[in-house]
């Protein structure tokens, strides 16, 4: 991808806008699809040295676990099973590409699903093993993750992906139904603070979706929309509520800044 696109690299569309623009970096957009990309494009990052996971959404000085995560966390976790529960037979085997700790895995588990993960994080992927989960170390695809599932979660993952067409791909070729968790650059949050929303991460992030914009992806791969909900990024007050304008996106339709869209193979 190179800065200064004069067409949507996703899309091809040349209606693009600039959503968010500092000295160093902006975002640009594509009006056709929507999806978002960030110039310059972030530079390479080692994750399995890194732990990103870490070192975000938990409770300082604790360990990672779901009990000491933020609320808004903890809650957007039980959506995912939530959703996941009304589109899956009990038992149904999930792959989490990404898993970091596996804090979403266990409570899948916990739900009576067959949990797999992969995540390239040593320290992030060793705790999960720590916790009684079956995680990988490495990137996907892997020699070790065989035969099919009955759904692929990607949650934050496509975004540090130059070419998240590919790993959609591949996910595609083993489930019938992909589960994608992703931020959500139109959500009320990002257009009230602009450049200072902080799930931007310019140096991470290549990509920014929406719904909209991920369906323009999915649909060539034969996937269709079976569910999408809304949630809300950590953003709170003091006493560990959700701020006013957290609180007013998500009484809005499509307000949360993050969202998670089930999509499912369609019959051809």
């Amino acid at each position: 991808m190179v800065s200064g696109s004069t067409s949507c690299p996703l899309c091809g569309g040349t209606m693009l806008l600039t959503a968010v623009e500092t000295p160093t970096w902006r975002v640009r957009a594509c009006e056709s699809c929507t999806n978002a990309w960030t110039e310059p494009a972030p530079g390479s990052i080692d994750y399995a040295a890194a732990n990103f996971h870490e070192k975000t959404a938990s409770r300082r000085g604790e360990g990672k676990t779901f009990g000491n995560l933020p609320p808004q966390w903890q809650k957007s976790r039980d959506m995912q099973v939530g959703l996941l529960q009304r589109y899956l037979p009990s038992g149904a085997k999930v792959l989490e590409i990404g898993c970091g700790e596996g804090i979403l895995l266990e409570r899948l588990a916990g739900s009576g699903f067959a949990v797999t993960g992969i995540e390239p994080s040593q320290t992030a992927s060793g705790n999960a093993r720590a916790a009684g989960l079956n995680v990988v170390t490495g990137y996907f695809p892997h020699a070790h993750i065989t035969g099919k599932f009955d759904c692929v979660i990607l949650s934050h993952v496509l975004e540090h992906l130059e070419n998240p067409r590919e790993i959609l791909e591949r996910a595609c070729a083993i489930a019938p139904r992909i589960l994608l968790v992703q931020t959500h650059w139109l959500g009320v949050m990002p257009q009230r603070y602009r450049d200072k929303w902080y799930a931007w991460l310019p140096e991470q992030h290549f990509w920014h979706f929406t719904p909209r914009g991920l369906e323009t992806l999915l649909t060539p791969m034969n996937y269709r929309t079976e569910a999408v909900e809304y949630s809300s990024l950590v953003h709170t007050r003091p006493d560990g509520t959700l701020n006013q304008f957290s609180t007013v996106a998500l009484s809005t339709p499509s307000g949360g800044d993050q969202f998670h869209h089930l999509f499912q193979r369609a019959e051809r």
